[in-house]
């Protein structure tokens, strides 16, 4: 690693995570050629959603040529695509994530989840069981995979991932899951208790108590079967409601978001350019994610700390 990116690590220690933003590689006339400055804190960020969309998607295709065999900017460079840009894009860039580092859970997790939107369940089901044999600990993994298998009329191997999944995200939607399950394999009792579980947690979770409705009918209790389906016909109808304001409100896309993603993904995209000693690069993606979200301190203090830094005397290639 490059003496820049050990000047980074404190700052990168913050945790922030993203990737990229900022195409034109030439150095700003305008300061002198060791500045590496920023706007000032209060500056206004330049641009729009979609210009901010377009230079990260634009950056995120520099990143897959110019890291072509590091996984980790493949990854960045799918997520960006996954969420701004175009989800085919994103899966054949998380599959050869998977060619440079087989053990990259996260790509894996992402193809599963790619399969369980495509209605591909089956696929869904290899990637997320390989996602987690690399990782246990991927916390949304048992639940996708759970939905997966019950779609593929599989309850017993459903109950056998949800049953052990005790750190699994969000817990309401393992549970509730867990009683479809039970109700499957005629273990009504057991279905009784997980969504009764699954409401403790979310007492807004219209679909558990409909699975309550469906428990206490064939544990031959119609009263309580009733009283549940009283519930059930009140939340839905105000979801129903809450869904056609949502609607009808056409809120903005939320060019707030979308400026924060592009800041985050530009200094992940920093880092990668510091690794392989390109501090002119990683200084100007710094730049551009503290001009994008002058809020976030770190930002700003990762580019200090470049600026102050050495000149590195080695690099290493991508």
């Amino acid at each position: 690693m490059s003496t820049i990116a050990l000047a980074l690590a404190a700052a990168i220690a913050l945790g922030l995570c993203g990737a990229v933003l900022w195409t034109s590689r030439k150095t700003p006339t305008a300061a002198p050629p060791d500045s590496l400055g920023a706007p000032p804190p209060d500056a206004a960020p330049a641009g729009n959603p979609t210009e901010w969309i377009a230079e990260g998607l634009a950056l995120a295709d520099r990143l897959v040529e110019d890291f072509a065999h590091r996984a980790e900017a493949l990854d960045l460079a799918a997520r960006f695509h996954q969420r701004f840009g175009d989800s085919a894009r994103a899966a054949s860039l998380w599959r050869q994530c998977l060619d440079r580092d087989p053990r990259c859970a996260h790509a894996a997790f992402c193809l599963g989840s790619a399969a369980w939107e495509q209605g591909d369940f089956e696929q869904a089901v290899a990637y997320l069981r390989r996602a987690l044999a690399i990782d246990p600990r991927l916390a949304n993994a048992p639940v996708i995979l759970g939905e997966s298998l019950m779609q593929l009329g599989r309850p017993e191997e459903a109950i056998g991932v949800l049953e052990k999944a005790e750190a699994a995200t969000p817990q309401s939607m393992r549970w509730f899951l867990l009683g479809q399950a039970y109700l499957q394999r005629a273990q009504y009792e057991k279905a009784r208790r997980a969504f009764e579980s699954a409401i403790a947690l979310d007492p807004g979770y219209t679909k558990a108590y409909y699975g309550l409705v469906a428990a206490w009918s064939r544990l031959g209790d119609t009263k309580k079967a009733e009283e549940y389906q009283a519930v059930f016909v009140r939340l839905n109808a105000q979801e129903n409601a809450e869904a056609a304001k949502e609607r009808d409100a056409r809120r903005d896309p939320g060019a707030d978001e979308i400026r924060r993603a592009a800041a985050r993904f530009a200094f992940d995209a920093a880092r990668l350019y510091a690794a392989r000693g390109d501090r002119e690069e990683a200084g100007r993606l710094l730049a551009r994610a503290a001009g994008l979200d002058p809020a976030e301190p770190g930002y700003r203090q990762a580019l200090d700390t470049l600026s102050s830094s050495a000149v590195p005397t080695e690099t290493s290639s991508p």
